[in-house]
């Protein structure tokens, strides 16, 4: 029994030990610090104050929280809060700037948007600088109202306005242009423009005289002794005549397409229409004609002519003419006129190569631009120029057939009777000297002289050479057979040569460009021509043309050579012309204003 206590006894002691020890303190937590309020604060360009709130869990004895800002506008004091002031952006530009709040090690940062200072515009500013009030004379006029623009806006536009309708104001690019209308009544008025500009604006009174009483013109009764043409414009579509007697002109303007005067009644009124009396220009004694008719009858050259109407202010015309009417050149009216064809330049036209046919066009100066043909026939022909000496239909060295008057438009004539005489001058010029009548009787003249570019006086040797040149072009297509076809043509500088040469290059290159090789003159080649020599094939077509000094040749044999040289064509020809003629050439350049090839690489 003893032995089982003190067994008992053993077993408690450690546990006594145990109860005795003194008991541990707990580890410290880390601290934790928050922030609570807006990581990002806009504030307006005024500036503002305000409260950076946070949460701090435990916290370190003797440790305490801090703020700095990294920007001079931000001022922070820290405590339970921390508490910020942000000065005016006094700039017009937005800004930002940081807080940085810490604790111990641990930290978080409040961004702070700060807004640019608004910039308040500056206020139109509208002056008149011209007169406020306009004084203008019954007849009405034109002017402009002067002002200044400070500060315009964007998006905004000038206005001006009249509160008459006999006052119009438009606005231009530096001023207001304003009309006031004639006042038709004997009563003086006012309107008023008004200028804005948004919510400026400024007025400008316009004053206007009434109209001035005007007696009433007197009663013209007459028979007028004698009629002639002023002026007459076909193109223009008028005929102006005027009629006269001892004390009074009575000018009329006949809107009429035509020289001369047929049987009927013209009315005279303010529209311009044909087979009328145009009343704007038509006057009695210097006064406008208001309204009216004029009648007239006629044979071949004598007319009678009645009038009567109103003019100037209430004036009253009764008025006859009885006799013939005199053209512009002294002519009559009715009678056929001669018409001296002014000649802007001439040109020639068919030709027969051995120059016993040569078409010679006249064009005028008109504006309509009519073409005269004359086709002479000279007995002794000349391929190069037409000879010097008289021509005409009588003596058939004119063909009547193939000349023409007003050649080409719809009141084209044949030349019925024409002689002309030609002369080669010292100066390498032509005269042509010579009149003509056509089928329907028209009489003209013609009196021109110029330097023909198709005549050449020159004697040439045979053998010529050529390399400098005024105009060249390089086009292309493609051919039938498979081929493409380039077409060289060049004027030379001394206008003595005109050349056209057709080469052909198969197979056909889409590129354009016209391959390098020489090209002899040869007939037309078909496909099958190509594939029989291997495939490749150039030559210059003997269709090739030319004019040598105006005589037509066709190119015979020869080469044509082409090169590439610094991206542009070397062509360098070799001929016999038709005529028997050594023609050499040589061009450097690249495909002309008209060109349609493309230039080598």
């Amino acid at each position: 029994m003893k032995i089982k206590h003190l067994f008992s006894l053993l077993l408690a002691l450690p546990m006594l030990f145990v109860a005795c020890e003194p008991t541990p303190e707990p580890a410290p937590q880390p601290s934790a610090f928050t922030l609570t309020s807006e990581a990002t604060v806009d504030v307006a360009a005024e500036g503002a104050e305000g409260v950076i709130t946070y949460s701090l869990v435990n916290p370190v004895e003797g440790v305490e929280v801090t703020a700095t800002a990294d920007v001079e506008w931000i001022s922070v004091t820290a405590g339970e809060t921390i508490a910020y002031t942000v000065a005016a952006n006094d700039n017009e530009e937005a800004r930002e700037g940081k807080i940085t709040a810490t604790y111990n090690t641990l930290s978080f940062v409040v961004t702070i948007n700060q807004a640019a200072k608004s910039v308040v515009p500056a206020e139109p500013v509208l002056t008149l600088t011209s007169e406020a009030t306009v004084e203008v004379a019954a007849e009405g006029a034109e002017g402009v109202i002067t002002y200044t623009l400070e500060n315009p806006v964007e998006g905004v536009e000038l206005t001006a306005t009249a509160n008459v309708d006999w006052v119009s104001a438009t606005v231009g690019a530096e001023n207001v242009a304003y009309n006031v209308a004639a006042n038709d009544t004997e009563e003086a008025r006012e309107g008023v423009i008004t200028v804005a500009y948004g919510q400026k604006a400024f007025e400008v009174k316009v004053k206007q005289a009434g109209k001035t009483p005007v007696e009433n013109d007197p009663a013209v009764n007459t028979s007028f002794t004698s009629a002639k043409v002023t002026k007459y414009s076909q193109s223009g579509g008028y005929m102006k005549v005027e009629f006269t007697d001892e004390t009074n002109t009575l000018a009329l303007e006949f809107i009429y397409e035509s020289d001369t005067l047929e049987n009927g009644t013209y009315p005279i009124n303010s529209s311009y229409e044909v087979n009328t009396v145009y009343a704007s220009t038509s006057k009695l004694n210097g006064k406008k004609l208001v309204d009216g008719n004029v009648v007239i009858s006629r044979d071949d050259t004598n007319f009678f002519v009645n009038f009567n109407g109103t003019y100037g202010n209430n004036g009253t015309f009764e008025a006859i003419y009885s006799g013939t009417i005199a053209n512009e050149d002294g002519s009559l009216m009715g009678a056929p006129k001669t018409q001296e064809i002014k000649v802007a330049y001439i040109g020639v036209g068919y030709r027969a190569n051995d120059g016993s046919e040569i078409e010679i066009m006249f064009e005028e100066q008109h504006e309509n631009k009519y073409m005269h043909i004359i086709d002479f026939k000279p007995t002794n022909p000349n391929p190069k120029y037409l000879e010097a000496g008289t021509y005409s239909i009588a003596d058939y060295t004119i063909d009547s057939t193939y000349s023409k008057y007003h050649y080409g438009s719809t009141d084209q004539e044949q030349i019925v009777e024409a002689t002309f005489t030609v002369t080669h001058n010292a100066d390498g010029t032509t005269t042509f000297e010579g009149s003509f009548t056509t089928l329907s009787g028209i009489p003209c003249t013609i009196n021109h002289t110029e330097k023909v570019s198709f005549f050449d006086f020159a004697e040439s040797s045979g053998n010529e050479e050529f390399n400098e040149w005024s105009q060249a072009n390089i086009k292309t297509w493609s051919g039938y057979n498979g081929d493409r076809e380039y077409m060289f043509t060049g004027y030379s500088a001394d206008g003595r040569l005109e050349i056209s040469l057709d080469c052909y290059s198969y197979p056909n290159n889409t590129d354009k460009v016209w391959p390098e090789g020489t090209y002899n003159v040869e007939s037309w080649r078909l496909e099958s021509d190509y594939e029989a020599a291997g495939g490749v094939y150039k030559y210059c077509n003997d269709s090739s043309y030319g004019y040598l000094g105006g005589v037509k040749f066709t190119v015979t044999s020869g080469t044509v050579e082409v090169k590439h040289v610094d991206g542009q064509y070397d062509i360098t020809f070799d001929i016999v012309t038709s005529k028997g003629e050594n023609l050499k050439g040589h061009y450097l350049g690249g495909i002309g204003e008209y060109g349609t090839a493309a230039l080598p690489n």
